[in-house]
């Protein structure tokens, strides 16, 4: 399938992406409001809730803007590859787990649930606290070909 059809595929079968789709495809994250959709051999994310969706949504939105720096971006517009996506969505979801005291915490839904609970919404979460994770943020290591 070629990339341009998979696109289409993708968005006609999956009306509300999962913004931590990369995070949850790590498998260091999970969601219990996920939808799993297997489309020519790859696998997307969506969510099951509209309110979730624009939650989590709007709170990797902050991320994406809040990270320019701690990633060497100056432009918001600019283009951000696989790995600076992976360290956006898992380093910020750590933030927020350290942030919580929740360390073993990996549903996503129940960690914003939570924050936005302690804090009152998405938009008064303290990132100064959070950023240290996406700054942190280690990518797995590839494995040596044999």
């Amino acid at each position: 399938m070629d990339e341009h059809r998979f696109r289409q595929t993708y968005h006609a079968v999956n009306p509300l992406p999962c913004p931590f789709e990369k995070a949850i495809l790590t498998r260091r994250f999970g969601c219990r409001l996920l939808q799993k959709y297997n489309i020519a051999e790859r696998e997307a994310i969506g969510c099951t809730r509209p309110g979730t969706q624009q939650r989590c949504t709007r709170y990797i939105g902050t991320l994406r803007e809040a990270a320019r720096f701690a990633l060497g971006s100056s432009k918001a517009s600019a283009a951000r590859t696989h790995g600076k996506e992976i360290r956006i969505q898992c380093g910020g979801l750590q933030g927020l787990q350290t942030l919580l005291d929740a360390a073993s915490a990996t549903d996503i839904d129940t960690l914003l649930e939570t924050a936005c609970r302690q804090y009152g919404s998405v938009d008064a979460l303290p990132l100064d606290r959070i950023m240290p994770g996406i700054a942190h943020y280690q990518l797995r290591k590839r494995a040596k070909r044999k």
